[in-house]
């Protein structure tokens, strides 16, 4: 097990979003990471605000931390102490994450380079210009596109009214009311509405963040992660350095000196001098960054997996970038099919499939056997379980970043790779589920601990743990057929023939033991929950119910179903 422990700047939005994208990254890329983030107690957001990565913030937690780090990665945070260079004699190794200028003149930022293993610039190449202290290390350094917080943005066309998108998470005194006036005066200039939305001293939330960079006009930024993302969507920018943070002012200077920006600092932050600036970036013509600037999280991850192999962590090198995994009992009516429809959609040198068999006794592990042996990407378990267990079991032994959940008795249709496929792309920071499938972010199904143990509702379970951190996404579209066998369609699943009769019995038993676990959504909207979180991919149809149709029934109707249900099990 490899410990990661990142320590983010105080103050800084972009160090914060960094730390948290670098550990996401770390935890779906090495399924034997443990990853933390080491916070001061002064640290003005709460955790659930911007990260749900494990934390501490007590001095002797993160003493403790430090000193068990393997790798150790200071984000904006140069120094070093008698707890790093503990961490450092039992091994473990130092890595740096700054900018390339901007910094402080403290002899402990030039003992924190000398001492660092690895320093990390997220920066554009064409941009990089070194400056001292960090020029005398430059053997050390490694420079990589900037880390964004945001995977994908499609770009919405303009409206008339002008979107002028603030972050500004530093702001000096008066800035608010700067920004008010401002507005105004654009309007008036402009004989157009002039609506300014965003953070001032706040945290905008992944979403929201998206969805503003999505139909802004102009972006008015402090930092330098939001600028870069704004340049590779083409998006023009005025950037408000705080003027007693050194690494913003320079960074600001080098974007307006490449005409990536313009620069508002000291005298010209006034509400004419914020107009003027707005209009001229808004008159520039739009910097073609988009092969110049992109995400350097894959690059980041590869040299901290590097730096962490010294450790015997996991080489994220020749892996699936997809793990298809499911659990099995008695679907041998379904398997061939199954397996052929998820393997005409995948190459297979690109994606793993675990399936764990639950003891089958049809024809499954024949079926198995003879896939295995003409595909090497296919790998099988027989262990006695649940379908949460067994779903859980095959997650450990799959090991790429993102995870798709399949049904063996489900023949899936052609929108199933292009669901992954925008899943991956558009939502890689949450879980999406369609109907029959799917796609989980492997540091999310660490984070919430994947599947419990049950027979029924172990995915839902799952679901609601998943939309308590707010990472939950449905997509009410099928993504295949479901051929549930030889037994009558809308019968429950536990008088399957698939079942012997006191197999029956024994199912319905675990099935009502199960919802008895779930009695705490009794009171839940759950038609309103996935509705409200339900995206549109455009692949098909659309369904207007899923799940949270019937109310959960109380105990005593409950236990009449039961003894109606088993009479019917013992009939069959």
């Amino acid at each position: 097990m490899t410990r990661f422990v990142l320590m983010p700047h105080l103050q800084g939005k972009g160090h914060r979003v960094r730390c948290d994208t670098l550990g996401s990254a770390l935890l779906s890329m090495d399924h034997k990471a443990q990853v933390t983030l080491a916070l001061r107690s002064d640290v003005p957001l709460a955790e659930s605000e911007w990260t749900v990565l494990p934390t501490v913030r007590s001095p002797l937690k993160r003493t403790w931390a430090i000193i068990r780090a393997n790798v150790l990665i200071e984000d904006g945070v140069a120094f070093i102490d008698f707890r790093v260079r503990f961490m450092k004699r039992l091994g473990g190794k130092l890595v740096l994450v700054v900018q390339p200028a901007g910094f402080s003149t403290e002899p402990v930022v030039r003992e924190s380079l000398q001492a660092a293993d690895l320093i990390l610039v997220p920066y554009p190449a064409v941009l990089f210009r070194p400056k001292s202290p960090l020029s005398e290390f430059l053997w050390k350094v490694r420079v990589i596109p900037p880390v964004f917080s945001v995977e994908s943005v499609i770009r919405e066309p303009l409206t008339d009214r002008l979107l002028v998108y603030v972050s500004v998470s530093r702001p000096t005194d008066g800035l608010s009311s700067i920004l008010e006036a401002t507005r105004e005066e654009l309007a008036g200039e402009l004989g157009r509405p002039v609506n300014f939305e965003g953070e001032v001293g706040g945290h905008r939330g992944s979403d929201a963040h998206a969805r503003s960079l999505s139909r802004c006009h102009v972006v008015l930024t402090q930092g330098t992660t939001m600028a870069f993302e704004a340049a590779a969507l083409g998006i023009p920018i005025v950037t408000l350095p705080h003027p007693n943070v050194p690494e913003q002012v320079e960074v600001a200077q080098a974007l307006q000196a490449a005409r990536f920006a313009v620069q508002v600092l000291g005298e010209g932050l006034t509400s004419s001098g914020l107009s003027a600036a707005i209009l001229e970036a808004l008159r520039r013509p739009p910097v073609n960054a988009s092969e110049t600037v992109r995400s350097g999280t894959t690059d980041a991850v590869r040299l901290l997996c590097e730096v962490a192999n010294s450790h015997g962590g996991a080489d994220p090198s020749h892996r699936p970038s997809l793990s298809i995994i499911s659990t099995n009992y008695n679907c041998a009516h379904a398997l061939r099919k199954h397996l052929e429809s998820i393997y005409a959609q995948f190459r297979e040198d690109e994606f793993e499939y675990v399936v764990v068999d639950n003891r089958s006794r049809d024809e499954s592990p024949d079926i198995f056997r003879d896939w295995a042996r003409d595909h090497p990407n296919f790998s099988w378990l027989s262990r006695r379980c649940t379908r949460g267990r067994g779903a859980k079991i095959a997650v450990r032994y799959s090991s790429a970043p993102f995870i798709l959940a399949v049904d063996t008795d489900t023949v899936y249709f052609r929108i199933l790779r292009p669901f992954v496929d925008h899943a991956v792309s558009s939502f890689s920071r949450y879980a999406v589920q369609a109907i029959y499938a799917g796609v989980f972010p492997r540091f999310l199904w660490r984070i919430v601990e994947g599947r419990t143990n049950f027979n029924v509702g172990a995915d839902f379970d799952m679901w609601m743990r998943l939309h308590r951190i707010g990472r939950m996404k449905w997509y009410p579209v099928r993504m295949g057929e479901n051929l549930r066998g030889p037994w009558p369609r809308d019968s429950p699943d536990y008088l399957s023939v698939r079942y012997r009769k006191p197999e029956r019995v024994l199912r319905l038993v675990r099935r009502e033991f199960d919802k008895l676990l779930h009695l705490e959504y009794t009171d839940w909207d759950l038609h309103r929950v996935w509705e409200a979180n339900a995206i549109d991919l455009g692949l098909g149809p659309t369904e207007s119910t899923w799940f949270g149709e019937k109310r959960p029934r109380g105990l005593i109707e409950q236990g009449k179903g039961f003894a109606l249900a088993a009479l019917e099990a013992l009939r069959g």
